[in-house]
């Protein structure tokens, strides 16, 4: 299943990327893959690291903008 913090984890160059990005132990950056039942952030990154992201993503020439962070809708006829 993708999900916003997966498809911002996989822009960004994996997880052990991500959590050089933002400081954390990369078990932190897998749990925001996990849904919120198993001890996750339910596929969103949480807030607190966005704007770190953008930031040290512009600085790595990663193309990722805000819009990275939010679930996408489902297209028509998909269920969701």
């Amino acid at each position: 299943m993708s999900n916003a913090a997966t498809n911002v984890i996989r822009k960004c160059g994996g997880p052990q990327a991500v959590s050089a990005m933002v400081g954390v132990n990369v078990s932190n950056v897998h749990r925001w893959t996990y849904p919120k039942e198993k001890g996750g952030t339910g596929g969103l990154v949480p807030a607190r690291h966005q704007q770190r992201l953008l930031e040290k993503a512009r600085e790595a020439g990663i193309s990722l903008s805000p819009a990275d962070f939010f679930p996408t809708p489902p297209h028509e006829g998909e269920m969701a």
